[in-house]
């Protein structure tokens, strides 16, 4: 602006990429990521200086946020594609060479996790979120995409799927029965994403966009108590088997170039049980991880060498040990059932691609 002035012209609560003004000066073109482990970029543009947003592609190409240009005269634009296959698979004690593929879809299978002891839920980027058993048989729709759904996860008790939905007035956390009945809202301020049922299916945690803060309530609904993780840097928390500990990515802020750090702290609220390192291979939009069966280290997904594997950090000490040994691959997600004898991942591949996209005149 010329008088110096800074002003903001769009908000919103998605991952933004890099915009390239339209030639007529009126309006951006963002490519631009929603919450959710389902979403995928997608082409936007934001008119100035009235600040609305409209999407321009709808497809299931996962437009990058980073790489985007276009000619002087708008009539091509160039960007770069990430085409990503993924399917869901079962893998005995963590063994990756007795891996089975037990769910397959024409849309990635963004989220696999457990609805009870002998049943998994997963949720396709189409929006739809699906229960099977455990060897992947007897599939069952229970939510569609008039739910707009972007993130569900399975509470472990067998009654009840928590899960994210984007609706004209937010993103908000809403809770239904294991068979997709009886939908009920549980939050109210349009910015909660990310929950993440206990395995006892008593409690979900949520983060809370609008103010970068975490909470934890009834799965039954009510009063919301607000979680202590302080330089939060990932929208997370892992709440321990027997509900006393959640563990938590940290930032530093006072020395960003300082490593980030997994966080245990008492779910009532007190000082830090353990603070370990992230190794190298674990950025911020890794799976998210999770607590091994017995409660006694953090097991998560790092990619090396080109192949994404799941690994155990004991807590609050100890050597870092590889679980799975796929030879290439990434992992989305995983979950360990109850007992912990089935490793269950949404794994696959994915591939980038040069795209031009022109104007087509009349």
């Amino acid at each position: 602006m010329s008088s110096g002035e800074v002003r903001t012209i769009y908000q919103t609560t998605a991952d933004l990429g890099r915009p390239v003004w339209l030639p007529e000066g009126s309006s951006l073109l963002i490519p631009m990521r929603e919450l959710g482990a389902a979403a995928i970029g997608q082409l936007w543009t934001v008119s100035f200086p009235e600040g609305e947003a409209h999407r321009v592609t709808n497809d299931f190409t996962d437009y990058n946020l980073n790489w985007l240009d276009m000619t002087r005269d708008g009539e091509s634009i160039v960007t770069v594609d990430n085409t990503t296959s993924l399917d869901v698979w079962a893998a005995p004690g963590g063994d990756s060479s007795r891996a089975t593929q037990i769910a397959s879809g024409e849309a990635p299978i963004s989220i696999v996790s457990i609805l009870s002891k002998d049943r998994i839920v997963y949720f396709s980027r189409t929006g739809e979120v699906y229960s099977a058993n455990y060897d992947g048989s007897n599939r069952t729709l229970v939510a569609g995409t008039d739910r707009n759904v972007t993130f569900a996860d399975g509470c472990g008790d067998g009654k009840h799927i928590i899960y994210m939905s984007r609706l004209a007035s937010g993103l908000n956390v809403w809770r239904m029965d294991a068979d997709g009945s009886n939908a009920v809202q549980l939050t109210q301020n349009n910015t909660s994403i990310l929950p993440l049922c206990a395995l006892d299916g008593h409690s979900v945690t949520y983060y809370q966009a609008s103010d970068q803060t975490s909470w934890r309530m009834p799965v039954a609904g009510g009063t919301a108590a607000k979680l202590t993780a302080p330089g939060q840097a990932a929208p997370y928390n892992i709440v321990s088997r027997d509900n006393k500990i959640f563990f938590y990515r940290s930032g530093h802020l006072d020395d960003p170039a300082a490593r980030d750090s997994y966080t245990g702290v008492p779910v009532e609220g007190g000082a830090p049980i353990f603070s370990i390192e992230t190794p190298i291979g674990s950025p911020v939009n890794q799976a998210i991880p999770q607590w091994s069966p017995d409660g006694k280290a953090i097991d998560l997904s790092l990619t090396r060498g080109g192949a994404t594997n799941i690994w155990r950090q004991p807590v609050p000490s100890g050597t870092l040990k590889q679980i799975t040994n796929f030879p290439s691959g990434l992992i989305r997600y995983f979950s360990w059932s109850p007992d912990g004898k089935t490793l269950f991942l949404s794994r696959g591949s994915r591939t980038s691609n040069i795209i031009l996209l022109q104007n087509q005149k009349n």
